[in-house]
């Protein structure tokens, strides 16, 4: 996390080390302690991204697949760099990720052979019967009763 420093001309100096143990400083460009301390932080996670990027710590990561977001997630300083500015700086240092479709970390589809069950006359999911009952109990619920025995119908309600 940078440090920063008030100046003689009201602005602040932000500090912090490099991965090397060097000391970097910039000028912020607020007089306000809470902004500058943002820009502060902001400015070290830019500085830590180019440091990650030259590695090459985010093109491993695209090679084995994980998307975008997956690199923002296990970035360190990810909380001071938004996801799209994060995007935009990957695009900068011209890391080439797969196609979204081969992505490891996408959202699965959902499985369309779930199991079914008659429940009002109708085959449907645990998930499905719990909306179309109302019912407040969770799937894990329904799931665990119905595994004690108990039909479908009166596993669901309340």
């Amino acid at each position: 996390m940078a440090t920063i420093e008030r100046k003689s001309n009201g602005y602040y100096l932000a500090k912090w080390f490099t991965r090397q143990g060097k000391r970097k400083s910039e000028m912020t460009t607020t007089r306000n302690l809470e902004r500058a301390v943002e820009q502060a932080n902001h400015m070290e996670a830019v500085d830590r991204f180019w440091e990650d990027a030259d590695d090459g710590v985010f093109s491993f990561y695209a090679e084995l697949g994980f998307s975008p977001d997956y690199c923002h997630r296990c970035f360190t300083h990810k909380g001071h760099i938004r996801v799209a500015e994060f995007r935009k700086l990957l695009r900068e240092a011209q890391i080439q990720f797969k196609r979204p479709g081969l992505w490891r970390d996408r959202k699965k589809p959902r499985a369309r052979s779930q199991k079914r069950y008659m429940f009002k006359g109708r085959l449907l999911t645990v998930e499905e019967a719990l909306q179309v009952s109302g019912s407040g109990i969770s799937v894990q619920t329904a799931r665990a009763r119905m595994n004690r025995g108990m039909d479908i119908e009166d596993a669901v309600a309340p």
